[in-house]
């Protein structure tokens, strides 16, 4: 019958003295205390890999820094993610690079992506993309991930436009907000383009023709009108 530890105390954690050889103290379930010549204590959680089964240790940061509830807590987060099969080392590594991915994928830094492959307007059109954006759209919306930006925090973002009776402006900025969360879908920086529907929000714009524009910017308007 396997030996069953005695979980640690404060006590014997602020006691434990370095010795000649480093040893450790067991708190059960796999988390020990690692005491080192220098005196440094290290939480170090023992466990098997899942698939390999191969024993590997994992360090949860050094005493007192990681209190003895802190490391608790950590072995009981690993102990959750094995037993649903995964390493619960590399599983919080990816989570990890996942949510760092996700805020550094801004709505200003897609949008500068998504202008860079359009090569079927004028420069002067991109900058007219731009300028309605960074007016309307990105003092509010600009810094957060794009996979956080929700329909009504769009529609929050342009309801003073809408309030102005600017009808076809905001039909207009809803088209390109459209197209770059169609871009991020494409680009596989979120699972849909939750702005689909934003315009049903606000009037319809009265259709307008464009005798002052090039061709080629009037078609591109002519899109974003449509969706």
């Amino acid at each position: 019958m396997p030996r069953i530890a005695k979980p640690l105390n404060g006590t014997q954690l602020r006691n434990a003295k370095p010795k000649v050889k480093e040893y450790s103290l067991s708190d059960g379930q796999g988390l020990y205390l690692r005491v080192k010549p220098s005196g440094a204590k290290e939480w170090i959680f023992n466990y098997y890999k899942p698939i390999s089964r191969k024993r590997t240790n994992k360090g949860f940061g050094v005493y007192p820094k990681v209190s003895l509830k802190a490391a608790r807590e950590k072995r009981r987060k690993y102990q959750e993610i094995l037993a649903e099969g995964h390493d619960p080392a590399d599983y919080l590594a990816k989570k990890q690079n996942e949510q760092a991915s996700a805020t550094a994928n801004t709505l200003m830094k897609v949008t500068a992506l998504w202008l860079d492959t359009r090569t079927d307007i004028t420069a002067r059109y991109a900058r007219d993309i731009k300028s309605s954006l960074a007016t309307h759209v990105m003092p509010t919306l600009g810094h957060i991930p794009i996979a956080e930006i929700t329909p009504i925090m769009a529609i929050d973002a342009l309801r003073p436009l809408a309030d102005q009776g600017k009808s076809e402006t905001v039909s207009r900025v809803c088209s390109r907000l459209i197209r770059i969360m169609r871009f991020a879908k494409n680009t596989g920086l979120v699972e849909e383009n939750r702005l689909y529907g934003i315009k049903d929000a606000f009037k319809s714009a009265k259709h307008t023709n464009f005798p002052t524009i090039a061709p080629s910017e009037r078609l591109c308007s002519a899109l974003e009108i449509i969706g």
